[in-house]
């Protein structure tokens, strides 16, 4: 046993690029939230007792859980999968870390705790835990990340680029170049108290002064950009890795982007990403988009033919639908895609161009199904 456990310390030391002692510190941590899973399940735990009882008394044991990469180790490892009674035992053990533990495992205490709070659906409660995490450390990267995503959900480009800014390496997340695209348009010409480009008739101050133009938002593309950066979150990156996977085993080449057709569409809504993103996001959207998701999940996959430029002809229902985003797609053309109403627009999403008739009526086919094979459905779009 002994020398198994010194095998399996050694090998995330070295997948996760640990120094030993932090690689033993997320073996025990990992051991202890599985013991307790099961001791939860004989039992009716209190779990917050239990941890008090567990990491109370032995605090230091856990200390190095304070390197950013031994705590992101410890959720990739115990946590990755979402299970509730798994995200209590993390929040227990999180929050009594946070409070017992020694002052440099307080930031990776409050960080494992807000992300089981976020996963049980508090969002709010996980902000507070990253807010208090950067209170003992200002630069700690993975809560200035968390935040960085919360800031961009609720439409604040300027201060989830703040963040991210913090953080080394920042600049080169995904985050950082999906929110370039929406940052606030400035106009150095207008006083505060002038009145709004925009035509509004306010002030500047109180109408467009630090915010994106509302049309960016009214159209959808930023709401569906913001549920594909949750998409890529550690609990379903499995999938939409597989998803993907699945998606290149067919395809013609490998230059393409995760944005670019069918897997992450296909994880975000026959997944069962998306239905979450609203759960545990819609605190941080806009009444509006909050809306627009709603009436997203209901959207039905289809083939369009092209009948002109941003006219699509629904193969399903015969209905002709306007779109914008339809770059791309000639007249004539044959696509397998979602598309997404938004304000007077719509956007189309996940877009594969279907080679033939007879391709077309093998993926109607599939999507005719009462219970779609999602592996059946990239099969045939592949």
């Amino acid at each position: 046993m002994a020398y198994a456990a010194q095998i399996r310390t050694a090998e995330i030391a070295s997948t996760y690029d640990l120094a030993h002692d932090e690689a033993v510190a997320v073996v025990a941590f990992v051991d202890l939230a599985e013991r307790g899973y099961v001791d939860a399940e004989i039992e009716n735990l209190d779990l917050r007792d239990w941890a008090r009882r567990h990491v109370g008394v032995v605090p230091d044991a856990f200390a190095a859980l304070a390197d950013a990469g031994a705590a992101v180790a410890a959720f990739d490892l115990g946590f990755r999968k979402q299970d509730p009674t798994a995200d209590m035992i993390l929040e227990a053990l999180g929050g009594e870390l946070a409070e017992r533990g020694p002052k440099v495992v307080k930031p990776a205490a409050h960080w494992l705790a807000g992300k089981a709070a976020d996963r049980l659906g508090r969002v709010l409660d996980a902000e507070v835990h990253y807010e208090k995490a950067l209170e003992w450390e200002a630069d700690w990267g993975p809560a200035l990340f968390e935040l960085a995503q919360f800031a961009a959900d609720r439409s604040d480009a300027t201060r989830a680029l703040s963040l991210l800014g913090r953080i080394e390496g920042g600049s080169e997340e995904t985050l950082y170049e999906v929110l370039q695209e929406y940052i606030p348009v400035e106009h150095p010409e207008l006083g505060r108290n002038d009145k709004c480009w925009c035509g509004s008739g306010r002030k500047y101050k109180v109408c467009h002064l630090g915010k994106v133009d509302e049309s960016v938002r009214e159209d959808g593309r930023w709401l569906y950009k913001k549920a594909c950066m949750f998409a890529f979150s550690s609990e379903f990156a499995d999938m939409v890795v597989e998803f993907d996977d699945l998606v290149a085993a067919g395809a013609a080449d490998d230059d393409r982007s995760i944005f670019d057709g069918p897997a992450l569409d296909i994880a975000l809504f026959e997944g069962g990403i998306f239905a979450q993103f609203i759960a545990r996001r819609g605190t941080l959207l806009t009444e509006h988009e909050v809306g627009t998701a709603l009436r997203w999940l209901d959207v039905e996959r289809s083939v369009f033919e092209v009948d002109e430029i941003n006219t699509l002809l629904d193969r399903r229902s015969g209905d002709t639908v306007t779109v914008s985003g339809a770059a791309g797609l000639e007249p004539g053309d044959l696509v397998c895609a979602r598309v997404l109403p938004a304000g007077s627009s719509a956007q189309v999403v996940g877009s594969v161009i279907v080679s033939s008739e007879l391709q077309a009526a093998n993926v109607l086919q599939v999507l005719g199904r009462d219970h779609q094979d999602v592996a059946e459905l990239i099969r045939v779009l592949s």
